[in-house]
């Protein structure tokens, strides 16, 4: 290279320092780069391990609540449970700095979860206790179901009974849904005494009751009040046309035993006996008035005897000082026997007749 004028020596090595001094920048920028990427990463891991954790716990929580009914068991549960997820998330980090985020970020959160997971051991404490005093007042509604209805005193020991049962749960269960228990516990009773005497009397007077009710209780009682009414009628209903089914047959079954007898008769003394046994069923009303008739005729009329209570009542009036009864009216029994009514039989109108003169 020619040294003319103005020729500075240096350049050249000014030139190697400029391309060093601009290396080492890169170099700077490069590791500059570099740890905005790593703690870049550790905020990443940091956010998606917090939320992990989170969403697991939450998850945790949600699943012991809707399968671990008892309190001490969902806590113990619980909590073993935060600490295996622990463990298994953190154990999987990539940056240490990740563990120190969170060891400032965790107290926070799971201090959150662990009062969601205490409130929810609660309400399953609260919840026992309440489902144990459903229990016993179920007990004691089936207790009530047996009683007999006029059996006040023992009504009002259950209904005390319940009562004691609802003021010692009471500081488990507040004194909010304590009232309503009570306020349920009197109308379940009263329901219950008045579903008795339904049961009992179908007619029952349940308006005493009413005052005590809720309305949908009572409006409950009258509905199955109404269903039993129709039931009882439905029943006496059935009983009566069964009533009266009963008694045709057994009307018709004798109407066929005196056919068979009058058929089967070979003596005189075989159809009076006929006949005073028919007279008999017919003041009892076991024969109707027309069967009565048609059988009257089938028997010889010559050999048919007297209206028993007719008989008697004419006899002792003929025979007595002032008699009432008329030859007419002796006629007109007479023609009242032969036409197969009741009267009186030829031989005893004579007898009759011939006293009366």
């Amino acid at each position: 290279m020619p040294y003319g004028r103005g020729y500075d020596p240096t350049a050249p090595y000014q030139a190697l320092v400029h391309t060093g001094e601009a290396v080492m920048k890169a170099g700077t920028t490069l590791a500059e780069l570099d740890r905005m990427k790593y703690a870049q990463g550790v905020r990443i891991e940091t956010a998606q391990v917090q939320s992990q954790l989170d969403l697991e716990t939450g998850t945790l929580l949600q699943t012991l609540a809707t399968t671990e009914s008892d309190p001490d068991a969902f806590l113990q549960k619980y909590e073993r449970g935060v600490k295996e997820a622990q463990t298994r998330i953190l154990g999987q980090t990539k940056y240490p700095e990740t563990k120190a985020a969170l060891a400032r970020a965790l107290p926070g959160v799971m201090a959150r979860h662990q009062l969601a997971a205490q409130k929810a051991s609660n309400d399953l404490y609260i919840s026992r206790n309440v489902g144990a005093l459903a229990e016993t007042q179920a007990n004691r509604k089936i207790s009530m179901s047996l009683l007999d209805p006029t059996d006040d005193q023992g009504w009002l020991d259950l209904y005390t009974q319940g009562i004691a049962d609802i003021d010692q749960a009471t500081p488990l269960i507040g004194a909010k849904a304590a009232a309503e228990q009570r306020l349920k516990w009197k109308d379940t009773a009263l329901d219950e005494r008045a579903t008795r005497e339904i049961r009992l009397d179908a007619d029952a007077d349940i308006d005493r009751y009413r005052a005590g009710m809720r309305p949908e209780t009572y409006e409950r009682l009258e509905r199955r009040k109404d269903v039993a009414m129709r039931a009882m009628d439905l029943r006496r209903g059935r009983y009566e046309d069964d009533l009266d089914k009963t008694l045709k047959q057994e009307k018709a079954a004798l109407v066929t035993e005196f056919e068979r007898r009058v058929r089967d008769a070979e003596t005189d003394a075989d159809r009076s006996a006929i006949l005073n046994d028919l007279n008999l069923r017919q003041e009892l009303r076991q024969i109707d008035d027309g069967d009565y008739r048609r059988l009257r005729n089938d028997i010889d009329p010559r050999n048919v005897p007297s209206t028993p209570r007719i008989a008697d009542l004419i006899g002792l009036d003929v025979n007595s000082i002032t008699p009432r009864t008329t030859e007419a009216e002796i006629d007109r029994l007479r023609e009242n026997h032969q036409a197969g009514g009741e009267g009186l039989n030829r031989q005893d109108a004579r007898t009759y007749k011939r006293r009366l003169r």
